[in-house]
């Protein structure tokens, strides 16, 4: 597993396969270098992407194959199935990342860490951590909407189960935990919801920093110069509090903008909505924060982004499967991807990580 302490962290290049850093190791191990030669990204993409259900489930789910706010995949002509992945592949690996391939590519590789590392065969706890991109990939250039999102997500549910059937074959059921999560959800792309009676809209980058610039610029400041709008906050050179005031005022006046905190109040504030910016790093950060309104976002036409403090981006799943954890231990309440880490240290009996702010889930 990767973080702090880590022995071994794997990413995959287009290209050559999976690739590690200097951190961890000199050279890629033996296994890894195996794996890259038998299973290129390249290999992978074989044969025709179809739908794995008939196509009216998916419409009683996403509506319409194709929608006009749907980003295409590379090279292809319509944005339905089926998708000829031979020849959208042909000199295009990086393709993977946008299929269910992407997904397999990754159970494949943990598989091989297993039996190359002996994971789960010692007298301590190994942890092993994968991340399954490709959902975002795709839902960035599609959506959340598309039926392309919902065949990754019912072929991600059987390559899982395919994960753990090798994992009860090699170490045998309920001799291993494990937790799913998510690092962010997603909302509606804003056109789309527009059409549907929504009041959002999607605001380009270049139209954001454009229109904030001509606010700000109508209000008097000691030193006017903007170094960067981006990214939910505005960077000046002034280091003068009432600048900084001045700059969070003139942007509260924006059609888009829910709510605006310069860097004090965020320092100084017990507001939730300022609490969630701490997790920042300050020297870095900018000295106005801003938060557009739900359903509104800074992204082009077509698919989907995410990062707001809006519930549809901070709802997602946590899951806990193992021995003694019951199946049936669904909790219709509020919990965190932070009460995953004390979670797991009650089930390991270890302790609980100094910076910990979560809470142990019930789980027996």
């Amino acid at each position: 597993a990767a973080g702090h302490y880590g022995d071994a962290a794997f990413w995959m290049d287009d290209k050559v396969g999976f690739v590690t850093s200097s951190h961890y190791a000199s050279e890629l191990p033996s296994w890894i270098q195996a794996f890259n030669t038998a299973h290129s990204p390249a290999s992978y993409l074989k044969g025709s992407w179809e739908r794995l259900m008939a196509p009216s489930v998916y419409e009683s789910f996403t509506g319409p194959d194709e929608r006009p706010f749907e980003g295409k995949l590379r090279g292809a002509s319509s944005g339905s199935f089926p998708y000829d992945l031979a020849a959208l592949g042909a000199g295009n690996p990086g393709l993977i990342r946008y299929t269910p391939m992407g997904n397999q590519i990754l159970i494949d590789v943990a598989l091989a860490a297993v039996d190359a590392e002996n994971l789960g065969r010692g007298t301590h706890t190994d942890v092993l951590a994968i991340s399954f991109s490709t959902p975002d990939h795709l839902g960035h250039l599609m959506g959340p909407r598309a039926q392309e999102m919902m065949d990754v997500y019912l072929r991600l549910d059987l390559q899982l189960g395919q994960l753990f059937d090798a994992l009860d074959a090699r170490l045998g059921r309920g001799n291993y935990y494990v937790s799913l999560t998510a690092d962010h959800g997603s909302c509606d792309n804003p056109n789309q919801a527009a059409l549907d009676g929504f009041a959002v809209q999607n605001w380009s980058g270049k139209e954001l920093k454009a229109q904030f610039s001509a606010l700000i610029s109508s209000v008097e400041l000691d030193e006017p110069e903007i170094l960067h709008i981006g990214n939910d906050q505005i960077h000046l050179k002034s280091s003068d509090d009432d600048d900084w005031e001045l700059v969070r005022e003139a942007i509260m006046k924006h059609p888009a903008v829910q709510m605006a905190w310069t860097a004090d109040e965020i320092r100084n504030s017990c507001d939730p909505k300022a609490t969630q910016r701490r997790n920042a790093f300050d020297a870095r950060s900018g000295q106005v924060f801003y938060e557009l309104k739900s359903g509104h976002i800074d992204y082009g036409e077509e698919g989907c982004d995410h990062g707001s403090g809006h519930v549809y981006d901070t709802h997602v799943p946590v899951v806990f499967m193992g021995p003694g954890i019951r199946p049936d231990a669904a909790r219709w309440e509020r919990v965190h991807p932070r009460d995953i880490a004390p979670t797991w240290s009650m089930l390991l009996g270890i302790a609980l990580p100094s910076s910990a702010t979560g809470d142990p889930l019930p789980l027996r």
